[in-house]
């Protein structure tokens, strides 16, 4: 744990080193703006000024020609990304009208991060607002990879084999929320604001739950059963060919563009603010979670309290001995896909009317970014599926928050290689021989 900390304190001081990702983008992108697309760059550097300014060198024609970014902060400051003032070698610094035009030229949100200027406090109760707000943002992600990296954990706890179509899987149950919610709530879901929430929900929520649940045992039952004492190779093929299957499925029966609907509970509940500012959550976002953490408790519930359970956590330990003590390995397999379609299902519930868009390519990188929630927390273990999206979904929300947005994925599958390096069977996994690792 103590090289794996070091190694993770490592890559973020490698990511604050030199100039910020953000700011050095950003600057770049303005020689398109004075020299247009034939422009070559020739290189950037930090300028020993005060305030953080950036110096881009290119080359537009026969002259080398160069322009100064200036931003109202720095490291991960909240003002890091506002531009306050430009300077290049022909014109010197650019009036007001003239910065005003290149933040729409750059198509940035009220010249800033979408914030009224001057409305966000300035210095370190700022950065803690920001902090804090962004904080309240991670919520969403975690529940969504917290949810498919249970799915993941269910399937591998009792096969020791890993279901890649559960992100596809997932997609599916998007759209059939998708579906039910435009059949029940109309395509602008005026029957969220009109009393028909609740209902509505619950329909929609069995709805996804039960396309997930259905469609992973279904493929359980007609394509993995007979691999299932192979290799691991084997089986990892036969799911890569199922997600591309309802992929290309979706695609044609839908369309290859993405379905937009309008924010499910989009009111906000504010719980603190500063002057113009406030911190606040969603009640979309209180619904996910409250849904993750429900429906996690059940799972918990279930494996500790019913016969089902029971059998469940026999078949894990040892199928063989479950066998003969009166279990039918084969129906607790299948149970066992099915729950965890079940879960990929809610992640899809939440991938629609939490995040309001879905096509047929939605679920590709969020199942393998759950499954990376999985690996880190320890694959099997349905607590370390928990503790690995929380990990994930903070340091995507934070990297995109501070850092550079480009590097937010590599970011991500970068703490999944350290923890393969440092702990190959995760935070919370148990111990495996060599043999048995995927």
């Amino acid at each position: 744990m103590g090289r794996l900390a070091a190694s993770l304190l490592l890559l973020l001081l490698l990511a604050g080193c030199g100039p910020n990702p953000g700011q050095l983008q950003l600057c770049q992108r303005l020689a398109a703006a004075f020299a247009g697309e034939s422009h070559v760059l020739l290189g950037a550097e930090a300028l020993a000024e005060k305030d953080p300014a950036l110096l881009i060198r290119y080359e537009a024609g026969a002259a080398q020609r160069w322009h100064v970014c200036r931003f109202a902060g720095s490291g991960f400051g909240q003002g890091r990304l506002v531009l306050e003032s430009v300077e290049t070698d022909r014109d010197g610094p650019l009036s007001a009208v003239q910065l005003t035009v290149l933040r729409v030229w750059l198509e940035l949100p009220e010249g800033a991060r979408g914030r009224a200027p001057g409305a966000w406090p300035e210095g370190l109760a700022g950065d803690l607002l920001y902090l804090l707000q962004t904080l309240i943002n991670a919520l969403a992600v975690c529940c969504l990879y917290g949810l498919l990296a249970l799915g993941y954990s269910l399937v591998y706890g009792i096969v020791e084999r890993i279901n890649l179509a559960f992100g596809q899987i997932a997609m599916v149950a998007a759209f059939a929320a998708l579906l039910a919610t435009l059949a029940l709530l109309g395509d602008r879901g005026e029957g969220w604001r009109t009393g028909g929430a609740f209902v509505g929900l619950l329909v929609v929520l069995l709805a996804a739950g039960g396309s997930g649940a259905l469609f992973a045992w279904a493929g359980e039952r007609v394509l993995l059963k007979p691999l299932r004492e192979g290799s691991a190779q084997m089986m990892l093929i036969a799911t890569i060919g199922i997600a591309i299957c309802l992929s290309e499925g979706v695609r044609l029966l839908q369309g290859a563009g993405e379905n937009w609907l309008a924010p499910a509970l989009p009111q906000r509940l504010r719980l603190l603010w500063v002057g113009a500012v406030e911190i606040g959550v969603s009640l979309g976002q209180v619904v996910v979670l409250g849904l993750t953490l429900g429906a996690s408790a059940l799972l918990f519930l279930a494996l500790r309290r019913s016969r089902l359970g029971l059998q469940l956590r026999a078949t894990a330990d040892d199928r063989r001995a479950a066998a003969l003590m009166g279990v039918d390995p084969d129906r607790v397999v299948g149970a066992a896909f099915a729950l965890g379609g079940l879960f990929a299902g809610l992640g899809g519930l939440v991938l629609t009317l939490y995040y309001g868009g879905v096509g047929f390519n939605s679920g590709a990188l969020i199942g393998f970014k759950a499954l990376a929630a999985a690996i880190v927390g320890g694959i099997g273990s349905l607590s370390g599926a928990l503790l690995g999206a929380l990990l994930i979904g903070l340091l995507e929300t934070f990297w995109s928050a501070y850092l550079s947005l480009a590097y937010k994925d590599i970011a991500v599958f970068g703490l999944l290689t350290l923890v393969l390096v440092f702990r190959p069977d995760g935070l919370l996994g148990r111990p495996r021989h060599p043999s048995e690792r995927i």
